[in-house]
């Protein structure tokens, strides 16, 4: 009898423990309210199981795919998942003003976290599809690490990616982008393929700009050479402002035609940049190519070089022979000095000749003389202009 209770328990014993294995399989390490760590999500990918790469199930929420799964990083595939799974759990109550912001905090977290990354990719395609306007954010990406999504391994399938963006602002904000972080060949194959004018522009830019930091008169060239007929020569101004003091401005200035539309604007950031250096070259410069540089350069040169060297600038400018070019100058000056002294800044208006000019830098230091000394400044007005009502 003693023997058959103890079959009985044994019985027992083992359903009792099948009970509980099956329970275990059910439920699972985090199922519960106190079950441990709790599996998060994970991001399918083109390669099969992303669970046997992470260490869990994929269930179906999630949307994300990677175009290159292989270069991905576990953590940043959980960070990507968890972004893009939570979106609408935190903006679904916000409108307006608020959604944006919202927008915008999510859009730089993804950027602070994922940084140059097939992640970040796989985040940009989710907000395509989203149909989320980003022109908004254009510059949180910009701002980020984004130059460098198109540089060495995934910039490729990043430049392919941009090619196929719908929303027009985002794609020529990171089209400058790709123009920065571009290395490799086939430059001029891409900005052909871009075919939006603004985004080809916007790739040059970015391009030499960055070149021209290092090389300004290739930068220069590699320009004249990549650009498409239908792009003007807009950007060559801030890729001018990029030019470091070694480089030759004067061959710089002879590289690009004077009747191009934005050729004054050019040679104006050419000047600046010129004339932070050696602006005495600068200056000569200007007055040894009048049919290039209109008076207005002189003005541009003075208006660096007072800030150093007010008293070189005078100097240099009195120096000149009279007509359009010397008025340029000291009116420049007028204007420089008028707020601070303004005394001086009248002594520089009596020796512009032409009646307008004189007049105009008159008007500007009048003023500011009229504030502190009325009465002086009334007389010298006066005297300058008696048959004024």
């Amino acid at each position: 009898m003693s023997k058959y209770k103890l079959m009985v328990s044994g019985v027992v014993g083992l359903v009792a423990l099948g009970c509980i294995g099956l329970l275990s399989l059910k439920t699972g390490p985090g199922s519960g309210p106190s079950g441990g760590d709790e599996v998060k999500p994970l991001v399918p990918n083109r390669s099969g199981s992303t669970a046997e790469r992470t260490g869990g199930s994929r269930p179906a929420g999630s949307r994300i795919k990677l175009a290159r799964p292989e270069l991905s990083d576990a953590r940043r595939l959980k960070m990507l998942d968890d972004i893009a799974l939570h979106w609408d759990e935190n903006t679904r109550d916000f409108k307006g003003e608020e959604l944006d912001q919202k927008q915008q905090d999510l859009v730089r977290e993804a950027v602070q976290k994922l940084g140059a990354s097939e992640e970040m990719l796989g985040f940009l395609q989710f907000l395509k599809e989203k149909g989320l306007s980003v022109s908004k954010t254009a510059d949180l990406l910009i701002g980020g690490e984004m130059p460098g999504v198109f540089s060495g391994v995934l910039g490729k399938d990043a430049r392919e990616w941009l090619l196929g963006v719908k929303d027009a602002r985002l794609k020529q904000t990171l089209s400058f982008s790709a123009g920065v972080g571009y290395t490799g060949g086939g430059l001029k194959e891409f900005i052909d393929a871009l075919g939006d004018i603004h985004c080809q522009s916007a790739v040059l830019s970015g391009y030499c700009r960055t070149l021209a930091r290092t090389e300004p008169e290739n930068a220069v060239k590699v320009f004249m050479d990549l650009r498409p007929a239908k792009v003007d020569f807009t950007a060559m101004a801030s890729i001018v402002r990029e030019a470091p003091p070694t480089a030759d401005f004067g061959k710089i200035s002879g590289m690009f035609p004077d009747d191009a539309k934005g050729a004054r604007n050019i040679r104006t950031s050419l000047m600046q940049s010129w004339a932070a250096v050696s602006p005495v070259e600068a200056g000569q410069y200007v007055m040894a190519n009048t049919k290039l540089a209109g008076p207005s350069q002189i003005g541009t040169v003075v208006d660096v070089w007072v800030g150093s060297s007010p008293e070189g600038a005078s100097a240099w400018v009195g120096s000149l022979p009279a007509g359009p070019y010397r008025d340029e100058g000291n009116a420049s000056l007028a204007k420089a000095t008028g707020a601070s002294d303004p005394v001086l800044g009248w002594a520089y208006v009596t020796r512009i000749e032409d009646p307008q000019k004189r007049k105009d830098a008159a008007t500007k230091v009048f003023a500011s003389w009229d504030k502190s000394d009325h009465a002086a400044a009334a007389q010298a007005w006066s005297e300058m202009f008696p048959q004024a009502d």
